[in-house]
């Protein structure tokens, strides 16, 4: 069953502005869908959101788990990791970030039956990476809602999720 989840257009302005905004706008589907409220300006400062840079996955972490989810960031790992994602690497950590190696996509779509709400960094067809809630997968397709297309097929998101400078990263909450 896939999870009900808010649109991403209901979103507040201030985060839907903000250049490279898929990052904030999961990062807020996944709070309202657990039922968690803070600011666009604390979410925003949480992810550590940049215009240079947008933001990180273990800046969505870590975001998460300070709005009091349960988290768990599985990452390869990053050959070449920014000053920034460093502290928030020590951040989410010192939040209980559980930081662990990648899982397969089918562990991914069980933690969805077991009711935790995963966000996926991989490389969109546009040649940026690219963030979204996972919603679950119908027909060897995974249901992915910021994604352009009608769901994507498994075997092109596991490319797409293993690009260079991806790491093949996620990002598990669910409730405490």
């Amino acid at each position: 069953m896939r999870p009900a989840i808010p649109s991403w257009t209901d979103a507040p302005l201030s985060l839907l502005r903000r250049d490279g905004h898929c990052g904030l706008l999961a990062a807020w589907v996944v709070l309202r869908h657990f039922r968690k409220r803070t600011s666009s300006a604390q979410l925003i400062k949480d992810v550590a959101h940049s215009n240079k840079h947008g933001a990180f996955t273990i800046g969505i972490a870590h975001a998460l788990a300070n709005a009091g989810l349960r988290v768990r960031f599985h990452s390869d790992i990053d050959p070449d990791p920014k000053p920034l994602e460093r502290r928030l690497y020590r951040m989410a950590e010192r939040r209980g970030v559980a930081i662990l190696p990648p899982v397969d996509v089918s562990a991914l779509v069980a933690s969805v039956r077991s009711g935790s709400l995963p966000i996926v960094f991989y490389l969109a067809e546009n040649g940026h990476g690219h963030f979204s809630p996972l919603l679950g997968m119908d027909q060897r397709r995974l249901i992915l809602p910021f994604d352009d297309q009608e769901g994507l097929p498994v075997t092109k998101f596991r490319k797409a999720w293993a690009a260079p400078g991806i790491c093949r990263q996620a990002v598990v909450a669910d409730a405490e």
